[in-house]
């Protein structure tokens, strides 16, 4: 199901109580998906975003945690490439490991 964070408005993800995923789904919106979405969510106070991001060159997984509202940036990002397995540290999805199921195979770059 998608939802609409109240206090994000216009940025579409999926909304899990306060976990947030989202994926960038269009190349044209790399920047926005990238940098935009990530300081709305943490100005939101969004304690876990996931970015699923297929449109650099190796595929991207970043977890972003411990946003810092009022200066809307996250304290904690841990990227990773596609194939790598990442586990979401907090929130309802905690231990929830993302890995090649979810992102497919390593890119050679």
């Amino acid at each position: 199901m998608i939802y609409e964070h109240p206090q994000v408005e216009g940025v579409a993800g999926f909304l899990s109580w306060r976990c947030r995923l989202c994926h960038d789904a269009e190349p044209a919106h790399t920047e926005r998906d990238r940098e935009r979405k990530r300081r709305a969510y943490a100005r939101a106070g969004i304690p876990v975003c996931v970015l699923i991001d297929d449109f650099d060159d190796r595929g991207t997984v970043s977890v972003l945690t411990s946003p810092r509202p009022d200066d809307g940036v996250d304290s904690d990002a841990h990227c990773v490439a596609y194939g790598t397995e990442v586990t979401l540290p907090d929130g309802p999805a905690k231990g929830f490991t993302i890995g090649e199921a979810l992102t497919g195979p390593p890119r050679s770059t």
